[in-house]
């Protein structure tokens, strides 16, 4: 391919980086069970850790100039969480992964070849551009559905601005699509803001933490068309969130 690529946010190509090949588009479904005598009682099916091994080959104009390119980038790739990969010829999306190993195959006065393993234990991938979008909601209740174009779930940021005084109320927002509620109680008038993140399962009202009266479930997107309920308020809910690929 003889493209380059980004990790944590460092353009490897800076140190004379290129890769050839690399595996990110593997995909597995592990299906554990519990033997028992003459069968075996099947478990819910996860998707396991994966490995992503692009192959590599760094070039130089001297050997001074080499063993400084491969110390930098083993700088680089020397996290122990996960940090954002971005590779050259897959241009709509990115993966979180934290470096695992830097393997020689061949090595010259002014190359090196070999492969980059990273260690994926979020296997999905993540749509480089945060969709947001906006909706009205007129009446109480109403409905709103939201299209998904990604493979995967992905749980949203939800931010709720009213444009009435509800004063005490049950906020719910409830998907058809998945049937998770969603429920917050409390006082909600002209211009509060409600904001929902559903991947933390985390929420605040006016910016002050409000996890006493919510529950009892946070939302998933699926892919396709989500179907949402709404009542206890009026005003614009806001969906925030990636499209998300297995």
């Amino acid at each position: 391919m003889g493209s380059s690529f980004k990790f944590n946010g460092t353009d490897l190509a800076t140190y004379g980086l290129t890769f050839q090949s690399h595996n990110l588009s593997d995909f597995a479904l592990q299906a554990d069970a519990i033997p028992l005598t003459e069968r075996a009682y099947g478990l819910t099916s996860r998707r396991p850790a994966l490995n992503a091994t692009l192959d590599v080959t760094v070039t130089a104009s001297d050997r001074t100039t080499l063993l400084g390119y491969l110390d930098k980038i083993k700088a680089v790739l020397n996290v122990d969480t996960d940090k954002k990969l971005e590779v050259g010829d897959i241009t709509d999306r990115y993966f979180m992964v934290r470096s695992g190993q830097m393997q020689k195959r061949s090595e010259s006065a002014t190359y090196w070849q070999g492969t980059i393993t990273f260690a994926r234990f979020d296997v999905l991938a993540y749509d480089n551009t945060e969709k947001s979008n906006n909706y009205t909601i007129a009446t109480d209740p109403d409905s709103i559905t939201e299209t998904i174009t990604g493979t995967a779930n992905t749980r949203p940021v939800i931010t709720i601005t009213s444009n009435a005084d509800m004063e005490d109320t049950t906020i719910e927002i409830e998907s058809a699509t998945t049937g998770e509620t969603f429920q917050w109680t409390g006082i909600f008038n002209t211009g509060d803001v409600l904001v929902i993140d559903c991947q933390k399962m985390y929420v605040t009202f006016n910016t002050i933490a409000s996890m006493l009266s919510t529950g009892p479930e946070y939302l998933a997107l699926k892919p396709g068309a989500n179907i949402w309920n709404t009542s206890g308020f009026t005003g614009v809910l806001n969906i925030k969130y990636r499209n998300r690929y297995v």
